[in-house]
């Protein structure tokens, strides 16, 4: 399935077929998916619009809870439990680091893209390759609030065992897997990039990208 939606991408870059013989071809191609790569790969099942909604609303979400399981996100891929601040202070500092990981990783994949010298680029796939990320973080906070509400254990992690600090810190794997499934699918959903170049350029992108919104989230933003 992959390889075909590789090829129809490939002629739509050639120009030897139109937009709306690539749409037909691509939702004939869906039908066929399972529902669970439709989990992994939700690009090509959504519209811009509710892209959009979905990714907006995670963000929002992640404002409003993530303060209160203690929660901040200093890295595109990067989620840390924080210290006890105002829950305002908290929420604002949360909603600006996702905004800013959001539009470095939506220009960072597009300026690469572009390198690539790739064709029929729209900034719209590319910011929605970046916004549909947030959603895994949001449910890992989610996730957060559940365990702390069943256990009654203080989200400040206070005088708690190594063991559960571990398992606590374990919950967010599941998050940064789906997180980079989702990362990998936008870029290559946005950038039409195949085989070699798309895994050079990926793989780079999350080296550069990390560190430097790790260091603004720690600086700037701190």
């Amino acid at each position: 399935m992959i390889k075909e939606t590789k090829k129809i991408a490939q002629l739509l870059n050639d120009k030897k077929i139109t937009q709306e013989e690539y749409d037909l071809l691509i939702n004939a191609i869906n039908k066929k998916e399972s529902r669970l790569f439709k989990i992994f790969n939700p690009y090509p099942h959504l519209n811009e619009i509710s892209a959009i909604i979905i990714g907006s609303l995670s963000v929002i979400s992640m404002t409003l809870l993530a303060p209160i399981a203690n929660v901040t996100f200093t890295g595109l891929l990067d989620l840390q439990t924080t210290k006890d601040v105002l829950y305002w202070q908290a929420a604002q500092r949360c909603f600006l680091r996702n905004i800013m990981i959001i539009a470095i990783w939506t220009l960072g994949t597009w300026v690469a893209a572009t390198i690539c010298k790739q064709k029929n680029l729209r900034f719209i796939d590319f910011l929605i390759g970046s916004v549909i990320p947030r959603v895994p973080y949001m449910i890992v906070v989610l996730l957060y609030l559940l365990f702390f509400k069943v256990t009654e254990i203080d989200p400040q992690l206070k005088e708690v065992s190594g063991a559960t600090t571990l398992f606590i810190v374990m919950l967010t794997v599941p998050g940064l897997i789906l997180n980079l499934v989702y990362l990998f699918f936008g870029f290559e959903h946005a950038s039409g990039l195949q085989s070699k170049k798309l895994w050079i350029s990926f793989i780079s992108l999350i080296f550069i990208i990390e560190t430097l919104t790790v260091i603004l989230s720690r600086t700037i933003l701190s």
